[in-house]
């Protein structure tokens, strides 16, 4: 992995992240995320990775659906397990620019006809990630968006003890400020508000 004291950091980054059609055919990016933070590559080419004061962000970039053998969820339990952030679940990000469309648009190609979001579609919700489309005609807007989900601040916040509802009702806010319209319910209820 790439650090701040990587010596030649942009050049290393292009070489890892360079694309062609000299590998497998076999896309499996949600195993390879799990396979980077679990023993044992966690334990040795990627030791240090994962860090108590840091929060795992995964970004997936696919023309393909994912082809992993589990079920999108013991992802997500073991991606949260290797962080393990059961508790604390905000620490723990998937977002996706994948295909997101029944096809691909006329100016761009899948990997195949039937490649999908469905089975990034739980991790990401489960993590409240962002997802956008692969084929996008704006990759600054695309990458900007999937940025602000992956690393921006948290879409839930939890409470450090229960509320006391009993004297006044719960007013909830949004920065010292007034929750958005239509934003009450999917707040209480725990979901990101758009």
């Amino acid at each position: 992995f790439i650090t701040p004291v990587t010596p030649n950091a942009s050049t290393v980054f292009s070489r890892l992240v360079a694309v062609g059609t000299d590998g497998s055919g076999l896309e499996l990016p949600l195993a390879g995320a799990l396979w980077a933070v679990t023993p044992p590559v966690a334990t040795t080419e990627n030791a240090g990775f994962l860090r108590d004061d840091a929060r795992l962000s995964i970004v997936v970039v696919s023309d393909a659906s994912d082809q992993s053998p589990r079920p999108p969820a013991a992802y997500v339990d073991l991606l949260l397990a290797a962080k393990l952030a059961h508790q604390r679940p905000e620490l723990v990000r998937l977002s996706g620019m994948v295909p997101t469309l029944a096809s691909a648009p006329s100016n761009c190609t899948y990997d195949d006809a039937s490649s999908n979001s469905a089975r990034y579609d739980p991790v990401i919700a489960a993590t409240f990630g962002g997802r956008e489309e692969i084929c996008s005609s704006n990759w600054n807007t695309t990458a900007a968006r999937v940025g602000e989900a992956t690393f921006g601040g948290p879409t839930r916040l939890f409470l450090s003890a229960p509320a006391d509802t009993t004297t006044s009702p719960l007013t909830l806010s949004v920065n010292g400020g007034p929750v958005p319209s239509g934003c009450a319910t999917g707040i209480a209820c725990g979901q990101a508000c758009s």
